[in-house]
């Protein structure tokens, strides 16, 4: 049996018996699989630089005498025309592969399936790799199987979208995906924040349940995928190995002859398989594999993985098919999991809203929050509170002795600054927490005032984690040869000590109410009478406690204010959030459906210029259906409109990217983010009413963007404060519109910098519209609570206030207004790093 550190701490494969593991080349190896050949081409004339040794059994020749020939010595030279031509468009090479090629071997016609991949540094270097296709040329320009490849990514993307939840969208995903494969055994990945790996859904055919092990619910090491292979899951989405126990073929020669360097096999389909991966999959008993990476913003989410026991070919438009499924479902998982988390967050919300509507009702709110429905154990789900107030205390489930409590309040009152604090380990802090376990193994706790505090506890939930194998046996080192573990019998790990962890959603909640009980705390009536009789007790200290009673009272207006703003923001929010999740599923499969509308059109193109290449003179009929559709206008102006549809679908996926990226709350931590992609979303989202309108011009924006480092902030209390300048902006400008008919001072101009020079290591944020400016009263009192120069039921007065907290209190910048009459309003915001 385990520690509980092995949960916390991967199998460590980073100190120097390990150093095979991590220094292995993955990306340059000189094997290929010999399923297929690989080419390695100079593209200005297709001269063959390297090449696998296996070509003599595909086309009768060695591979020797095919070094420094051009590839007409395999086809002819009509295809190779065709293919210089595609390759001369300079389009991403995605749009051509796979490329149809066939020769005559022994008077039989053999067709091949050729993938082009551009070598990044070296642009005039190609890889070429071919694999023998089991349909012929006639029934693929006849678009058979792009029909039934259509038909199979319609289906399965139908049947995904139809899932409710999160755990039958994964199952979904992984039946839909088996259906397309046939593998025997089909598993969905999910990493966590260490890198280990969680079969959360599987499916296995009927007839090999009883032969294949179920991995279902296992968690894998993250010592199972080494680094490198993580970067190359990244770039190479598809990774496919028909045969575990075929012979590897060799590269010939080893060194390209234009780059003195092995070539990179990165983005091969062929690339050859590290001995210690065939050895792990063989130890599973398996002979074929398929892997699919699923990658959320930027980083490997998951994987599907699928297996099969016995040898296994799938055609390459297959695995396209699945590559394009998972890039279109990747985000389906995540999205659920956070609509279900949403779900709960909105429900505490409301449980939250209610317990401030208790405690405003009563002097006494600690029994408010303690007696009533629903009260302090909903809002985090907890087994025990207390409410402790001046040494006095009041609880509701099961909690320690007072006795205890007041030794763990004592230990948190000694914490550097404590305001909030949560653990699902409470040993960590409290020598004594064993023998309470089944009550208090995990704390929440916030500071409401000087001894005054809420404590949640939740009891001891022994977890078993089911590892597949000892995770830490995952590799053996003998003789410098590098070798995975044998077995994946469910090893057991059980942790003792800690409670179920306080989710995300549940500590920003429970912040939110904090604030709230503390605007209240402000208000009641026993602290006023404290400082009135502290006014009455010394003329020397009426001056203090006037400036304390005035400083409390300005805070309380200013956190009811927040609590109001915040409210609208967090409501706004969700719902912006929940119309983009909602737009998105239909825009990613049009944009998705859309790429193989193009290719099937392309295809249908080139087989009609074919066949007017071989009937040059049709029949009157054709002709005639040929002036009546005007077929040369059609074959100009569809893949324009192609083109137009992606475009557009583009578009609308940015605004939707805006629209979460300026709704998004983290409001728990400040998080280092690209201030730009702030400003560009506000300003997406403001379009509307930056564009010409029949009344007055387009206002325009003119942009002058330093080159800044990313900035640690709250970012979407950041983007409210840019909501709030510029349309505070575009109301001025039509306000100056409307009395001068000056079109020419329709601008708004924002400038971001990074001050070198000041010592603060600060930057700033300038925001300048040309409008009719402010007066000297009117700009001395912008800030102010309620304040606003705008008709009644244009503006709450509540903006400029909130924006000047965001900056100054929440991330101890400046905001900083400089206007005068007729000269525009400039806001200044600097912002620490």
């Amino acid at each position: 049996m385990l520690n509980n550190s092995l949960l916390n701490n991967s199998t460590n494969l980073t100190n120097s018996n390990n150093s095979i593991f991590l220094n292995e080349k993955i990306d340059l190896t000189r094997f290929v699989q010999p399923h297929g050949v690989l080419f390695v081409l100079q593209e200005s004339d297709l001269k063959i630089l390297q090449v696998s040794q296996n070509t003599h059994y595909f086309f009768q020749k060695n591979h020797e005498e095919l070094l420094g020939e051009n590839l007409d010595v395999i086809f002819n030279e009509s295809q190779l025309c065709f293919f210089r031509k595609l390759l001369q468009k300079k389009e991403n090479l995605e749009n051509i592969n796979p490329f149809k090629f066939s020769t005559v071997i022994n008077e039989t016609e053999l067709f091949f399936e050729g993938i082009v991949t551009q070598l990044e540094k070296e642009k005039d270097l190609i890889i070429l790799e071919l694999e023998p296709s089991f349909s012929s040329e006639k029934e693929d320009f006849l678009n058979t199987n792009n029909i039934k490849l259509y038909n199979l990514i319609r289906i399965a993307t139908r049947n995904i979208n139809q899932q409710d939840n999160f755990k039958d969208l994964c199952e979904s995903l992984v039946q839909e995906v088996q259906r397309i494969t046939h593998f025997d055994r089909v598993m969905l990945y999910k990493f966590d924040i260490d890198g280990h790996g969680q079969v959360i859904a599987e499916s296995i055919v009927k007839e090999k349940q009883k032969q294949l092990d179920s991995y279902l619910g296992l968690h894998f090491p993250s010592s199972d995928i080494p680094p490198q292979a993580k970067e190359l899951f990244l770039t190479n989405l598809i990774r496919f190995i028909p045969d575990l126990n075929s012979e590897p073929v060799e590269i010939f020669p080893l060194i390209n002859p234009l780059t003195q360097q092995p070539i990179p096999l990165n983005h091969s389909v062929l690339r050859g398989v590290s001995p210690c991966h065939i050895e792990y999959l063989k130890n599973m008993e398996i002979s074929a594999s398929l892997s699919i990476s699923l990658i959320k913003e930027k980083s490997l989410w998951g994987m599907i993985v699928c297996h099969h026991q016995t040898p296994k070919y799938v055609p390459y438009q297959i695995r396209k098919a699945c590559e394009f499924l998972g890039e279109v479902m990747a985000s389906q998982p995540v999205e659920q999991e956070k609509e279900e988390d949403q779900k709960y967050k909105i429900k505490l919300q409301t449980i939250q809203n209610k317990l401030i509507e208790f405690a405003v009702q009563s002097p006494n709110f600690g029994q408010e929050l303690i007696k009533n429905s629903p009260n302090l154990l909903d809002i985090c789900d907890a087994t025990g509170a207390v409410f402790w107030h001046h040494n006095e205390y009041d609880t509701i489930g099961i909690t320690p002795t007072e006795t205890q409590i007041e030794e763990i309040i004592y230990i948190l009152k000694n914490q550097n600054n404590f305001k909030i604090f949560h653990t699902d380990c409470l040993a960590n802090i409290y020598p004594d927490a064993e023998p309470i376990k089944h009550i208090a193994c995990g704390l929440f706790a916030i500071a409401i005032a000087p001894n005054q505090y809420i404590l949640w506890f939740r009891p001891e939930v022994i977890q078993t984690v089911d590892w597949a194998g000892n995770p830490q046996e995952a590799f053996n080192i003998n003789e410098a040869i590098l070798s995975p573990r044998k077995s994946f019998e469910t090893w057991k790990q059980s942790v003792c000590l800690k409670s179920l962890p306080w989710k995300k959603c549940e500590i920003e909640v429970v912040t939110e109410l904090r604030k709230g009980l503390i605007g209240i705390v402000l208000r009641q009536v026993d602290e006023l009478s404290r400082l009135n009789q502290a006014l009455r007790e010394s003329e020397g200290k009426e001056r203090e406690k006037a400036t304390q009673l005035k400083k409390a009272l300005l805070e309380l207006q200013n956190t009811q204010t927040q609590l109001i703003q915040k409210e609208k923001m967090s409501l706004l929010g969700e719902m912006i959030a929940g119309i983009a999740h909602e737009i998105n599923n239909p825009i990613g499969f049009i944009k998705g459906n859309i790429s193989h509308g193009k290719e099937y059109i392309n295809d249908l193109l080139d087989l009609i210029q074919l066949y007017q290449e071989e009937y040059p003179n049709p029949s009157v009929m054709i002709q005639e259906k040929i002036e009546e559709i005007d077929l040369e206008f059609l074959q100009d102006d569809l893949p324009k409109m192609l083109n137009s549809m992606k475009m557009g679908t583009e578009r609308i996926t940015k605004i939707i990217n805006s629209l979460r990226n300026f709704s998004r709350v983290d409001n728990s931590q400040k998080l280092a983010v690209d201030i730009h992609e702030g400003i560009e979303s506000t300003l997406m989202i403001l379009n509307n009413r930056l564009k010409a309108l029949p009344n007055r011009p387009e206002i325009k924006i003119i942009k002058n963007y330093g080159d800044l480092p990313l900035i640690p902030c709250y970012f979407s209390q950041l983007n409210q404060v840019f909501m709030n300048i510029l349309a505070n902006g575009i109301d001025a400008l039509d306000e100056q519109y409307e009395k001068t008919k000056n079109s020419e001072k329709m601008l708004i101009d924002i400038t971001t910098k990074l001050i070198k020079d000041d010592p603060k290591q600060q930057v700033c944020i300038i925001i300048k519209d040309h409008g009719m400016g402010m007066s000297p009263e009117v700009k001395s009192n912008i800030f102010d609570n309620y304040f606003t120069t705008k008709p009644i039921g244009k503006g709450t007065g509540f903006g400029l206030t909130i924006s000047q907290q965001i900056i100054v209190e929440n991330h101890q910048g400046e905001l900083i207004c400089e206007s005068s009459p007729n000269q525009g309003t400039e806001f200044l915001i600097y912002l620490p790093l």
